[in-house]
Formats: C-alpha cells, sequence, structure tokens
C-alpha cells in the first residue's frame, strides 16, 4: 500500500535541491454525520508528502564534511461526504509539516531510514488527520445544508 514516487535530483555539492515522496500511510476514516436531511457519510483518505532538502558540503580530505538531508512530511486529507440524497461534497484539508527532521550525508543514501522514520511515527499522522476530519465537522454540516437546500428547490 505504500507507493512512493520520488522526483528531484541533486544538482550539485552544497545546493539546495528537493526531493519528493508521496506515499498513503494511513488507512481512511469514516465519519457519520447526523443533518436534517439524514446521515452523511464523511470518508477521509490521507496522502502525505515527504519534502527533502540537501544542505551543507561533503568535507574534503580530513575535514569534517556539513552535508546533511533536511526532510519534512506535509499531509493532504482528502474528503467526501456523501448524502442521502447522493449528492458528494469533497474538500481537501492541507496539513503542512507534521513531520521534520534532518539526517546527517546525503538525502539519496538517507530515504529509507526517512521513511522508516515515518512509518514509525503514523500514529501522528492519524491523529492528524483525527484533527482535521474533527474541525472539518462545521464544514460537512455546512456543504450538507447547501446540498439539501438546492435539493429540495431542484
Amino acid at each position: 500500500m505504500k507507493a512512493l514516487w520520488i522526483a528531484g535530483l541533486l544538482s550539485g555539492a552544497g545546493l539546495a535541491t528537493p526531493a519528493v515522496a508521496t506515499a498513503q500511510v494511513a488507512p481512511d476514516h469514516v465519519e457519520h454525520i447526523e443533518h436534517r436531511g439524514g446521515i452523511v457519510e464523511a470518508r477521509y483518505q490521507v496522502v502525505t508528502q515527504t519534502v527533502q532538502r540537501q544542505v551543507g558540503a561533503p568535507g574534503p580530505g580530513g575535514r569534517m564534511a556539513s552535508l546533511r538531508c533536511v526532510w519534512s512530511v506535509d499531509l493532504t486529507v482528502r474528503r467526501e461526504a456523501r448524502l442521502p440524497s447522493g449528492a458528494l461534497a469533497s474538500r481537501q484539508l492541507e496539513r503542512p509539516r507534521v513531520l521534520t527532521g534532518t539526517r546527517a550525508g546525503w538525502c539519496k543514501g538517507q530515504e529509507s531510514a526517512i521513511a522508516g522514520e515515518v512509518a514509525r511515527r503514523t500514529d501522528r499522522l492519524r491523529a492528524e488527520m483525527l484533527a482535521a476530519a474533527q474541525e472539518d465537522r462545521q464544514e460537512v454540516i455546512a456543504d450538507a445544508e447547501r446540498l439539501h437546500a438546492g435539493h429540495r428547490e431542484g
């Protein structure tokens, strides 16, 4: 279930060039929200985006290197709410930099270590998704009201 997409290449020592990886790491979350028109089913799907930035420079012979990989994970929560009428209301919620870290060395050489750290912290990603879903609850109700009103008039 972890599909990775990698883009970006390091173009030279000491240059900060982003590398991006995305993965779906948390299972869907479903909430049933009562509305005067019936029960609205809101389904949330999480997609992560890991951004890596190479900073510093390798050390010449006998000198310490400052080369490191600075990374962060952005979370996108995609919501689809289905009303009893069958209408669908969707929304995308962005949660930037929910995880951050740094690793010594080249980003390319740290990809699996970073992926492992992100995998160990799925509880944090899930907590962020649940917080986004909770914050979205009023928006789901507002969407349901608009769609319900439009359905009654049409």
